[in-house]
């Protein structure tokens, strides 16, 4: 196959699902999965995914079409959601988590004073996305009015988080359900106004927000959402946990809440499931000294590998073996000769800048140390999460995806 491209193992994809499941099971006992598709959309994964029973988390109308006929609760998130974004997701039930005053008018006009269960995204640090804390009572004020009832609070924790960054935002999570547990105690008619209160204004306005919680029926939570968050298996190796780890902090800070609330879990993985079901392989193109360094300019580079996938993307040279079985493809019946390389053997390893064949400067991927030829073919691992999304086709077409390997090369 020409490269470059890409591999899916979609027995590394189940495997992935499976563990993430049996975690599930053991420490949540209600949940959702809700795979995130913009990690990966590659439509073989989401025809396994879906085989496995997964739920779909859509952040654009592509996205929500990829999934319609899938009916299970699919959850489509995003804070730039567009009229006819909202009413296809609607058209097919899925559970919007609302971000915005904007979006939550958008819903109401789509609706037409009809009841709609919808979710509301909480941020609980500075960011674009959601709504913090003092907008709350607001939020309920014109949910209420509008015959919406919001039946899940969305808390996304982050992406690629070590086991203390993943407690930390727990502990927030924790801390505002302590909040409102305290305000479901409190006589809130005794505070006319903030200053009669020792309490600062946002916590008037949360006080607020849970005493209407109390009296009116237009929230009753059925989910608590918190994203994605679970490092790729090759992150959580470096930093010397397992995903379990992650689960047994779910248990301690959240475990009273759901059994308080009565609540399902709602989690939207991405790359702790796809980094490692996807390889790349591509080929040394050149190799070249320059300014006391030794280059290997491969055909693919940051246009097929960016950085801001945040991804730890693993290099190796592929052996090449002999391959026995005549190709049919040849016109005369030769067969095709791959030969051992056993070069590592009576070769000094050098050191080698592996960059890409784009007109920029900063089209470096790593370092290598080994031997390389031109025409070597190099394996990158753990490209799985974003790779094939974004891939730009710039100067060079998107790479193909080859679901299985055809084995002829072993790394």
């Amino acid at each position: 196959m020409q490269t470059p491209y890409f591999i899916f193992k979609p027995e590394v994809l189940e495997k992935n699902f499976n563990e993430l499941k049996s975690l599930c099971d053991k420490y949540l006992n209600n949940y959702v999965v809700a795979y995130s598709l913009k990690t990966n959309s590659y439509h073989e994964l989401i025809k396994t995914l879906n085989s496995l029973g997964s739920h779909f988390e859509a952040a654009s109308l592509d996205e929500i079409n990829l999934v319609k006929n899938i009916k299970r609760l699919n959850i489509l998130n995003g804070p730039a959601k567009t009229e006819e974004e909202l009413k296809v997701a609607l058209n097919n039930k899925s559970l919007i988590n609302a971000d915005s005053f904007s979006e939550l008018d958008k819903i109401i006009k789509i609706i037409e004073g009809k009841k709609l269960e919808i979710g509301i995204r909480i941020s609980l640090k500075e960011s674009k996305f959601g709504f913090d804390e003092t907008q709350l009572k607001e939020v309920f004020e014109k949910c209420n009015k509008n015959n919406l009832k919001i039946i899940s609070l969305h808390f996304h924790c982050g992406t690629q988080l070590s086991l203390k960054e993943y407690e930390n935002n727990l502990i927030k999570i924790s801390k505002f359900f302590e909040k409102q547990d305290k305000i479901l105690l409190q006589n809130i008619e005794s505070f006319d106004k903030p200053q009669n209160s020792k309490l600062s204004k946002k916590d008037f306005d949360a006080i607020s927000f849970g005493n209407e919680v109390k009296s009116k029926s237009s929230i009753d939570i059925k989910y608590i959402n918190l994203g994605g968050g679970f490092p790729e298996k090759l992150k959580l190796k470096n930093l010397g946990c397992n995903l379990e780890d992650y689960f047994k902090l779910l248990t301690e800070y959240l475990d009273k809440i759901k059994k308080k609330y009565n609540v399902s879990i709602i989690l939207e993985p991405g790359r702790v499931l796809v980094a490692d079901a996807f390889d790349l392989i591509t080929k040394v193109i050149t190799i070249k000294n320059n300014f006391d360094e030794t280059y290997a300019i491969l055909d693919a580079g940051i246009n097929v590998l960016p950085k801001v996938t945040l991804s730890n993307y693993k290099f190796s040279k592929l052996n090449q073996f002999k391959e026995f079985k005549t190709n049919p493809d040849r016109l005369d019946g030769k067969e095709k000769l791959l030969v051992n390389d056993n070069s590592k053997f009576n070769k000094k390893k050098q050191e080698y800048i592996l960059a890409g064949p784009l007109l920029f400067n900063n089209d470096i991927l790593g370092r290598f140390h080994g031997n390389l030829k031109e025409n070597d073919l190099i394996k990158v691992e753990n490209v799985g999460a974003y790779c094939y999304n974004l891939a730009w086709e710039i100067s060079y077409k998107k790479p193909r995806i080859d679901k299985k390997d055809k084995n002829i090369f072993k790394g």
